[in-house]
């Protein structure tokens, strides 16, 4: 799934986060060296001086902590190899818990 601007989403961080600009990025054909200056394009526009797509970098804000509660930062970023739209996690934390309710429920206290 395609990442978008205003999708929320899991990141490196902990938490759930609004996507607020996404920053597509290229190797510097022009290079020689990682290293050198300038060495990638992270301008966002392909130009003749773009080689191979890199992954993108991804800005968003903070909605939620991991629990749920409400929560704002600043801005951060990071790739997007480390971002996954928001429901498949908590989808997933859903089912850890209910999984723990019925294993609860279960234990007799006399």
């Amino acid at each position: 799934m395609e990442l978008q601007i205003g999708q929320i989403v899991t990141t490196y961080y902990a938490g759930y986060f609004r996507i607020t600009r996404i920053e597509r990025r290229w190797k510097n054909k022009t290079k020689e060296k990682e290293w050198e200056q300038s060495a990638y394009n992270i301008k966002g526009e392909h130009t003749e001086e773009c080689g191979e797509e890199m992954n993108s970098l991804i800005y968003f804000t903070q909605l939620y902590d991991a629990k749920g509660n409400p929560k704002k930062s600043k801005e951060k970023c990071c790739v997007d190899s480390f971002c996954k739209p928001a429901i498949e996690s908590i989808q997933e934390e859903i089912q850890s818990l209910q999984e723990i309710i019925t294993k609860l429920s279960n234990i007799k206290t006399n």
